[in-house]
């Protein structure tokens, strides 16, 4: 089975405080082996480093559950992927980046909150005890990393994927999708958590 980072929408952040509080929650996406492009330009600027709605991760027996996912704004997400297609004046670029676009617009995938599960991902880099090892220093690090101003970044990517030649748009398919990552735009993701969470 591959590792997979998911996107799933929510009205409810998930913290120790409402465990077991009913939330509504839907899938949006799922990528193998890696965190793409695409779900940092969502969650990017201020996220803020939450619960799994997945995993109950703990580093020692019946310590609490570490923070492994992050949650941002849908709103300021949504209003960001917006911008970032405004920016792309390739052709093949444009098409492949409206497929998200437009899944995303879409009234009944959208809650107050961005949530992007790591924890299935992260451990594909963790070979330490007790389970999950070290998953939420590296949650901390990619969390720190997504701080601040995105714009600088999103514009350098927008520039990359304008730069590619427009003649061999089977080519510029294949350098967009590996650069904004092979995202899964649909409802029914490979995990189905529960709406009272891990």
């Amino acid at each position: 089975m591959a590792n997979r980072t998911y996107l799933f929408a929510t009205d409810l952040i998930p913290r120790h405080a409402n465990s077991g509080t009913l939330r509504k929650l839907v899938g949006l996406s799922e990528c193998n082996h890696e965190i793409p492009f695409t779900y940092a330009l969502l969650v990017a600027g201020s996220p803020e480093l939450c619960l799994s709605n997945i995993w109950q991760f703990r580093t020692e027996q019946g310590a609490p559950s570490h923070p492994l996912a992050l949650a941002a704004p849908f709103s300021i997400g949504l209003q960001r992927a917006r911008d970032f297609y405004a920016m792309l004046t390739q052709p093949t670029a444009r098409s492949v980046f409206h497929e998200a676009l437009s899944f995303l617009d879409r009234p009944e995938n959208q809650h107050p909150y961005f949530l992007l599960e790591l924890g299935e991902y992260l451990s594909m880099f963790d070979d330490e005890d007790p389970p999950e090892g070290k998953l939420h220093v590296k949650a901390q690090a990619f969390h720190s990393m997504l701080q601040g101003d995105p714009m600088d970044s999103i514009r350098k990517v927008a520039s990359e994927l304008n730069a590619l030649p427009p003649d061999d748009p089977v080519a510029a398919k294949q350098k967009t999708i590996e650069r904004l990552g092979p995202c899964v735009w649909s409802n029914v993701l490979y995990h189905s958590p529960s709406e009272r969470g891990a």
